[in-house]
């Protein structure tokens, strides 16, 4: 299974996977969707985006994955640092993958097989 690194933790993401796929839709519509209540403190108000994001790690890679990446800190700047080492870790792998059902193309080119007959 392939592994990002996210901060100081190595997970794996099989992106191949139909129900990791899922799961990370499901996280990414909820995060654009996602409201802070207003009226909150500023500490208040980090830790609900904090938990926003480990909510994310917890549910794309399981419960407790958020504890082993952030220990319970609830610091902004390294959440966000941390998904978009996710994000970035994501799109790596998509783009792998599609290499990679590209030369695994049900048919081949066809012109390719006549010029391989000549």
């Amino acid at each position: 299974m392939p592994k990002i690194k996210v901060l100081d933790t190595e997970l794996g993401l099989d992106i191949m996977d139909a129900d990791v796929l899922d799961r990370i839709a499901i996280e990414a519509d909820r995060m654009k969707h996602a409201e802070i209540p207003e009226g909150k403190t500023p500490g208040e108000t980090i830790r609900l985006y904090c938990q926003i994001i480990f909510d994310t790690f917890d549910h794309i890679f399981g419960d407790g994955t958020s504890n082993q990446i952030f220990g319970g800190v609830y610091n902004l700047e390294i959440a966000l640092k941390a998904m978009q080492q996710l994000t970035a870790g994501i799109e790596k792998a998509r783009q792998a993958t599609e290499k990679n059902i590209k030369s695994y193309s049900v048919g081949g080119n066809r012109a390719q097989r006549r010029a391989k007959k000549k």
